[in-house]
């Protein structure tokens, strides 16, 4: 077994602290949207241990097939909660969305149940930086079903930016929310060995910037109203200093 490459520490490390921001988060705002990031970030930080747990069972089949089947659940929720943030961020209304956010928790449910079974994954395939269950023909669905729902959020959210009825200030935190899922789909490379594809775990990043672009932005957001405080505030962790713009209900 090889030594973890380093994006695989700081992606595990990263699970608590995204764990703790979103539960930080949910506390001092109560909204649905915060109350999403947070089952978001409980999602994410379930995957960066299991993950973990995975790879350090490298060499042996069968915990690998194990670890990752439960990786697996967290995983599959995580296109229906970014969809479902982005029709509560942008206020959306639309009977069609809606009918289709049920639809993706529905579908979320029954990939969870075939994850279970030989027809998503079966065997192990090993490379240089870790290992991996090998995809089968449900898993291709599951991915063309994760795609489909991440780009709904992402043109939910540009729509919302282009719209000239749109605040500024509500504005600008659309902007960062379109650029952390921008950095959030480098996660799509992890799915990469599930076809073979041994590729260097970079893409694991993609989940600490999404994280600590996304979340301090939303921490103070109100939906009634949005007006910038009086400086920024400081949110202190693990004795690394995370600055950031904060926001006051009216």
């Amino acid at each position: 077994m090889h030594p973890f490459p380093l994006p695989i520490y700081l992606f595990s490390v990263s699970g608590f602290l995204i764990f703790f921001i979103g539960f930080y988060s949910w506390r001092k705002v109560k909204t649905r949207e915060s109350l999403i990031l947070f089952f978001l970030a409980t999602a994410q930080f379930s995957w960066a241990i299991l993950n973990f747990l995975m790879l350090n069972s490298c060499g042996d089949n069968i915990m690998v097939e194990f670890w990752d089947r439960l990786v697996y659940i967290p995983v599959i929720f995580f296109a229906p909660l970014l969809y479902h943030f982005s029709i509560e961020f942008c206020k959306i209304r639309t009977k069609w969305q809606k009918i289709l956010l049920y639809i993706s928790y529905f579908l979320a449910f029954i990939f969870i149940i075939l994850s279970r079974t030989d027809y998503f994954v079966k065997g192990v395939f090993n490379y240089k930086w870790g290992c991996h269950t090998i995809a089968q023909t449900v898993h291709h669905f599951w991915l063309l079903f994760t795609t489909i729902f991440i780009m709904l959020t992402f043109f939910n959210i540009l729509k919302k930016i282009k719209d000239k009825s749109t605040p500024p200030l509500l504005k600008e935190q659309s902007f960062y929310v379109f650029l952390a899922l921008f950095f959030y789909s480098l996660n799509i490379s992890a799915a990469f060995p599930a076809y073979k594809i041994g590729i260097y775990p970079i893409g694991y990043l993609g989940l600490p910037l999404f994280t600590f672009i996304l979340y301090p932005r939303l921490r103070y957001y109100r939906k009634e109203s949005f007006s910038p405080s009086i400086g920024d505030r400081y949110f202190n962790c693990s004795n690394i200093n995370f600055s950031f713009y904060s926001f006051n209900l009216s």
